[in-house]
């Protein structure tokens, strides 16, 4: 299978490209691209007209992503690649009428597909933002048939801006303040079930 995609819109420009005869060429040879550009005030506006927004919903930011697989399907494909958002701002629906505002958030990902082994190794996925860092790491074996694996997450995030963000999701107190920094490490090891 091979082909391109070139979306140009009032909302942004997507490019997609892959060639999944080069996974089968040499370790180095990059299957596949995608890289795109999105205005999400516009976005928001088009998707909204189609299927409708919450009352007083709104979005504002620009979302920039590039992402590449590399390798080969004998071996190893790797999945790299980041996603910036920039003026990040969003307003009603979920967030009432609290504006939750992110100057840039940085989503990032290293993930090594091994096919001979069925195994997904999660080098990394991070996020990152004004007020919090989180990071992933794992593995899943027997990613066809019968999934199972680890997974640990780690962190650390301003108390007061993780408060406000889970006061726009669920009622707290009024009068609840906060300050400080939030540590987090997290493991975990399962198998998935029919």
């Amino acid at each position: 299978a091979r082909g391109n995609m070139d979306l140009k819109a009032s909302f942004g420009d997507i490019q997609l490209q892959f060639d999944f005869t080069k996974f089968n060429a040499s370790d180095d040879a990059t299957g596949a691209t995608l890289s795109g550009f999105l205005d999400l005030q516009r976005l928001a506006r088009l998707v909204s007209g189609i299927l409708g927004a919450p009352p007083g919903f709104s979005v504002k930011g620009e979302l920039k992503s590039n992402l590449e697989a590399r390798g080969n399907f004998q071996s190893d494909i790797v999945v790299k690649g980041e996603t910036h958002l920039k003026r990040l701002s969003l307003k009603g629906g979920p967030f009432k009428d609290t504006l939750l505002e992110q100057a840039h958030v940085i989503l990032s990902q290293n993930v090594l597909l091994a096919f001979p082994k069925e195994t997904i190794d999660i080098k990394t996925v991070s996020l990152k933002g004004d007020s919090i860092n989180l990071s992933a790491t794992g593995t899943i074996k027997d990613f066809k048939k019968d999934p199972s694996g680890t997974l640990n997450l780690s962190g650390t995030g301003a108390l007061r801006e993780i408060t406000l963000l889970a006061g726009q999701l669920i009622t707290l107190p009024s009068d609840l303040t906060t300050s400080g920094k939030l540590t987090l490490a997290l493991s975990g090891e399962g198998t998935a079930t029919d």
